[in-house]
């Protein structure tokens, strides 16, 4: 399978059920050349390191549809603290994320760069 569809997220009234239950927004997704629209994306994960280096699931539907962002779009996964760690592995097609965000909070890589 390809990189994913994404819509813009408009809150929480928003969002309907979808495959697995799982909330998605109301709107049909967009192609995946709509994530080259997004000035912020947050990014599931299974951990990511200190380095901003991320581990998904083993699809590879998030290193392909990331590497559709615009350069100076933030990217930021979501995981618990615990998943915070020194080291995973890399591949040359993973993009890493400028920060995580955690239970307590933002944890900021200083990587990211506006266009501005």
């Amino acid at each position: 399978m390809g990189p994913l569809g994404w819509s813009q997220y408009a809150g929480p009234a928003d969002l309907q059920s979808g495959r697995f239950g799982i909330p998605v927004p109301s709107a049909p997704p967009g192609g995946p050349e709509t994530i080259a629209e997004a000035d912020l994306v947050l990014v599931p994960a299974v951990a990511v390191d200190r380095r901003g280096n991320r581990l998904g699931r083993g699809g590879g539907y998030y290193d392909r549809s990331l590497s559709l962002a615009r350069p100076d779009a933030r990217l930021l996964a979501l995981v618990d603290s615990e998943n915070v760690l020194d080291a995973v592995p890399t591949e040359d097609h993973d993009r890493p994320v400028d920060g995580v965000i955690t239970e307590d909070g933002l944890l900021d890589f200083g990587t990211w760069h506006s266009a501005e």
